[in-house]
């Protein structure tokens, strides 16, 4: 029921079953909903109370950040490859970027440094619980955008080819289903759906994030170790 916490409905339905009739006394005997509390509105549904759809904090500015990021997402898989200069008298900062080694490797790490913030972000919001969720929330899904952005600098719009296109493609996988994440996360409380609905909406989106996340490592390396060694 809690995935940021890991508690069961089994656990829940015990901590109502032993006398918690609120969801502050849920909350206090299991921890549920404790970290983003987007599973509150289940629990007040096995208390047997009208469910509650508050929208969490910090949704617009979420929502506004997930947008963009899909955004930049669609334009990246979808835009023409940007055009380098034609003779070595009409180079600009577009032939730095992508035919310059040493630019090539700045946003290339550049890029590497950010997926890696992203990633201990999402670890930091569940695991180690300092500071306010919503906050970090909001900061991960900055991070998503400014990564896209890097991915522009690094590669201007180019899919590549082989073990790059798989790399690009899987990136952008994990960019969209963040963004899908963010975004049904934002607006849980305005879908029509019923919040069990909604609140599955919201695990399959970050579901997706997650199973297309696992070959980016893999997958780094190989570009990584493909550049360098081959």
């Amino acid at each position: 029921m809690c995935n940021c916490t890991g508690v069961t409905r089994g656990q829940v339905g015990d901590a109502i079953a032993l006398g918690c009739a609120t969801v502050a006394e849920v909350k206090r005997d299991t921890g549920a909903s404790t970290v983003c509390g987007s599973c509150g509105p289940l629990i007040n549904e096995l208390l047997g109370a009208p469910p509650e759809r508050e929208a969490v904090r910090l949704f617009k500015p979420v929502a506004i950040g997930s947008s963009l990021a899909a955004s930049l997402a669609l334009l990246t898989l979808l835009a023409p490859i940007w055009p380098t200069a034609r003779n070595i008298e009409m180079r600009g900062l577009a032939d730095l970027l992508w035919l310059d080694g040493t630019w090539k490797q700045a946003s290339g790490y550049t890029l590497l440094a950010l997926s890696v913030i992203a990633g201990l972000l999402s670890l930091r919001k569940r695991a180690i619980r300092l500071g306010d969720f919503a906050g970090w929330r909001l900061v991960h899904v900055a991070v998503g955008a400014l990564t896209l952005l890097t991915l522009f600098a690094h590669t201007g719009f180019r899919l590549g080819n082989n073990l790059n296109k798989w790399l690009m493609l899987c990136f952008l996988g994990v960019a969209f289903a963040g963004a899908a994440a963010g975004l049904a996360t934002a607006l849980e409380h305005r879908l029509r759906a019923s919040p069990r609905q909604a609140a599955r909406s919201r695990a399959l989106s970050f579901s997706l994030h997650i199973l297309a996340l696992w070959p980016l490592p893999l997958l780094i390396s190989a570009h990584v170790l493909s550049v360098y060694f081959y």
